[in-house]
């Protein structure tokens, strides 16, 4: 009886204040953004012009002085007390049990008519509650003590019928702009909020622990695969990922197919791309994507136009920004604790170890990247499947060997990504990143090289570069117009291959010539097409491998050196060379810029 009497002491000295945040949202023809609280499971839907008002504690709520509007009894309870509320306005409301930490142990959302309804509460351990009832501008809270023997589930349940669900009525404001509605959600201070915001068929995930009012911009970017699945994107530092498994049953071109290997002997005999759902259950598609072969990574051919397959560094970057941040579970800044962060709150199985992505330990990072990554289990070298709800494999492009490849990994039990290799033949789900890498096919050929920042146009948030054409224009082209000084086509550098040709094309008739060949280039639906600069050429030289079908000949370029002499490049050896512009001899490749 003194720890109750001490207890009802501290609770009526201590009020913890609460302010209302007002969180508004913008970004392109947006449509809605779905809200999650990653601590409570709390999800509301916010259209576009309206308002997230997030009614907030530090603690336990204020408690007000009584009023006739609101009344429990009995108090103390034994088994059940009546709530009787009388709310000033009609509006969404939401009534709260906490206890004396602040905890939220249920709440009730519904619609209040302003006169007097009735509430059942029962299911509440003993000891001293409060009772929080959040309005349209107002709040009344009411201690409550409960001397019964309930070990069951808090609950609050309606008595009288003048009630209606919040999904069917949303309360109004109206401010400078006109009329707008709040969306209303309880929430307690350092809860990290998951955002997805709409946009047509594109998503875009961030993550957030509110402290103020403020406004959220989205942008957005399409990410879609060869069966025409969007998917959303989550930008961490400067990457920009997918931020689901990728579930395609073709390549990126939207025809090609890859084969669904179903017998444990076929998958375990493949060396060529294949794919399946996790137990050959095609119910597993939507939660955790598809399950490939490393065959299938490696084809450049898996992510969406624009998007690539991870390299074994760029998950290294992801996760060293990551440690660098605070991102691990405790807040530490060395060593790998992190797959906290990146695991999704559901489908894990649970486990007691400290920090553990199975454990609902250190709430506020728990998925706080928005990743979400998911425990699809994979399948093995020998076709046997294992692991779903235990682990979330996931492949790099970077080989480590004959027959094994880097991947990355979390599980259940541990608080660290691991960093492995396995069998080319095993099965692993695929996370696409945003932009692309030399060698990817792209725009109508491959990537031959992504501008560094000291190139000129080169930006930090969009990526530029050179695209080579698949294959060569010519082996026997000549530079043309020999003993004609060609005004303007002396550019080096990346960036003037384009003016080069323009130029050459404007002062040399001659046709066949290699400027022409390029200048005249359609590939699909591109046409701008040009013969690189020395330094461009260069870049090809140096990427040679990657973007492939080059000769071990010699290559023009378009910077005039003299009025007989242009710069040309053996791609045998790198050496740049001085050649005459009537040889004929030399290949040719173009390339344009993306």
């Amino acid at each position: 009886m003194k720890r109750l009497l001490f207890l009802l002491a501290i609770f009526c000295t201590f009020q913890a204040n609460a302010q209302p945040y007002s969180i508004s949202f913008s970004g392109t023809d947006l449509s809605t953004v779905k809200v999650e609280n990653l601590t409570t499971g709390v999800v509301v839907d916010v259209p576009a012009g309206d308002v997230l008002l997030l009614s907030t504690t530090t603690g336990i709520p204020e408690v007000n002085k009584k009023s006739s509007r609101m009344k429990i009894y009995p108090n103390p309870m034994i088994d059940k007390s009546t709530l009787e509320i009388l709310p000033p306005v009609a509006g969404d409301a939401i009534i709260s049990v906490c206890d004396m930490t602040g905890k939220v142990l249920t709440q009730f959302k519904c619609y209040l008519e302003n006169f007097m309804q009735e509430f059942s509460l029962s299911g509440i351990k003993n000891g001293l509650h409060v009772i929080n009832v959040q309005g349209n501008g107002y709040q009344f809270s009411e201690k409550l003590l409960s001397n019964g023997k309930s070990n069951g589930t808090a609950s609050i349940v309606k008595i009288s019928n003048n009630i209606q669900a919040v999904a069917e009525k949303k309360s109004i404001i109206m401010d400078s702009k006109g009329i707008q509605a709040n969306v209303d959600m309880v929430y307690t201070a350092g809860e990290r909020l998951k955002y997805t915001a709409v946009s047509g068929n594109n998503k875009t995930v961030m993550t957030d622990i509110p402290t103020a009012n403020k406004t959220v911009t989205f942008t957005f970017t399409e990410c879609k695969d060869g069966d025409n699945n969007y998917y959303p994107v989550v930008q961490i530092n400067t990457q920009l990922w997918m931020a689901e498994n990728l579930k395609t049953t073709k390549l990126k071109d939207g025809t090609t197919l890859i084969p669904n290997v179903i017998e444990d002997d076929s998958w375990g005999a493949l060396t060529t791309p294949g794919y399946c759902w996790y137990g050959n259950n095609l119910a597993n598609k939507d939660v955790y994507g598809a399950l490939y072969n490393w065959y299938t990574v490696i084809t450049g051919n898996l992510c969406p136009t624009g998007w690539h397959v991870p390299r074994d560094t760029e998950w290294t970057t992801l996760e060293n920004y990551l440690i660098a941040n605070g991102y691990n579970y405790d807040g530490t800044v060395t060593d790998n604790k992190i797959a906290k962060s990146l695991a999704s709150t559901t489908m894990w199985t649970s486990s007691t170890t400290l920090g553990a992505v199975g454990n609902t330990d250190f709430p506020a990072k728990r998925n706080a990247t928005g990743f979400t990554a998911l425990p699809g289990g994979y399948r093995a070298n020998n076709g046997a499947f294992g692991y779903i709800g235990l682990t979330s494999p996931r492949w790099s492009a970077t080989e480590y060997d004959a027959s094994n490849a880097w991947y990355r990994d979390l599980g259940y039990h541990i608080s660290n990504e691991v960093s492995g290799n396995y069998g080319k033949k095993g099965g692993f789900s695929m996370r696409c990143l945003n932009g692309v890498y030399i060698g990817d096919s792209y725009q109508g050929g491959k990537v031959a090289y992504i501008l560094q920042p000291e190139d000129a146009g080169y930006d930090v948030n969009v990526q530029h570069g050179l695209i080579a054409a698949p294959d060569d224009q010519s082996f026997t082209a000549t530079w043309g117009c020999a003993g004609t000084l060609i005004s303007g086509a002396d550019g080096t550098a990346i960036g003037t291959g384009n003016q080069n040709t323009i130029d050459i094309m404007a002062g040399c008739s001659t046709a066949g010539i290699a400027a022409r060949l390029c200048g005249d280039l359609v590939l699909g639906v591109y046409d701008d097409w040009y013969l690189p600069s020395q330094d461009e050429l260069n870049k090809l030289y140096i990427n040679k491998v990657a973007i492939g079908g080059f000769q071990p000949a010699v290559y023009w370029s378009s910077t005039e050196l003299e009025i007989d002499y242009a710069a040309a490049q053996y791609f045998n050896n790198g050496a740049q060379a001085t050649s005459f512009k009537g040889n004929t001899t030399y290949c040719v490749r173009a390339v344009r810029a993306f």
